[in-house]
């Protein structure tokens, strides 16, 4: 790593979080942030064992492939198989907006209708604080994969 790259941080799911994330159908997850230095970065990750994770902290250029590829493609399916779901978003920087990218390892049951919410929700709260430290995120992704749950719980 060279000095000064930024550093991913892992984002840790509460158990209650997790079972919905898989219920869900996810393998992992990134958030892909357009650094006004580096370019595009992993800012954030879940489920380092995931293949699509493992190969985003492993592969520095792939982050920008999944920024090149998000500009065209919402799904796309990698050689090795591996599903994945391409969430862009737009937030602010210094020369006008940036686009950024949550991507999800997904697999053929992955329940888009409740995972679009899911991913809705998120990108509203990082669209206007990109900044956003680990801990806050680790409590918006929980609060809003619990949420999910209470509704589906209430029908």
């Amino acid at each position: 790593m060279l000095a000064g790259e930024p550093t991913p941080a892992r984002l840790r799911l509460t158990r209650a979080a997790l079972q919905e994330f898989i219920k869900i159908g996810c393998r992992g997850l990134a958030i892909i942030i357009f650094d006004e230095t580096w370019g595009p970065i992993v800012k954030y990750y879940y489920l380092k064992r995931s293949k699509l994770v493992e190969k985003l902290l492993k592969n520095k250029a792939f982050p920008v492939e999944l920024s090149i590829i998000g500009k065209y493609a919402e799904e796309i399916v990698l050689k090795d198989g591996t599903k994945i779901l391409i969430w862009a978003f737009k937030s602010p920087a210094k020369s006008g907006e940036k686009t950024n990218y949550i991507v999800l390892e997904i697999d053929e049951k992955t329940d888009k209708s409740r995972l679009k919410p899911i991913l809705r929700g998120l990108t509203e709260i990082l669209a206007k604080n990109d900044r956003a430290n680990v801990k806050l995120l680790n409590n918006i992704v929980c609060s809003l994969l619990s949420k999910k749950s209470e509704k589906e719980i209430s029908k």
